[in-house]
């Protein structure tokens, strides 16, 4: 699988966000691609536990430059909240 990083580092907007984030819950969580979309709930909808989300977040913290703070994820309710968040973080890095 390609590291986020490496797959941020050549996107060029939200929706190539989008994409690697959409990727990456099929690659890692085993979720299918039709039943992601931006306005999904991660908990409610996409059967994420507490287990998931700091998996997500420990994978996340390793394979994005700059460390991104546990903090900034404590209101992530969609998928898009987490492109939301990655969106800066990898534009800060270009």
């Amino acid at each position: 699988m390609m590291s986020i990083l490496l797959y941020l580092s050549i996107v060029m907007c939200k929706d190539d966000v989008y994409a690697a984030v959409k990727k990456l819950l099929m690659d890692k969580f085993g979720l299918q691609e039709d039943m992601i979309s931006p306005d999904k709930l991660l908990e409610d909808e996409l059967d994420f536990d507490s287990l998931d989300a700091v998996d997500l977040l420990i994978y996340l913290e390793n394979h994005i430059e700059g460390k991104p703070e546990s903090s900034i994820f404590r209101n992530v309710k969609t998928v898009q909240d987490v492109v939301d968040i990655l969106y800066p973080l990898w534009k800060n890095e270009a």
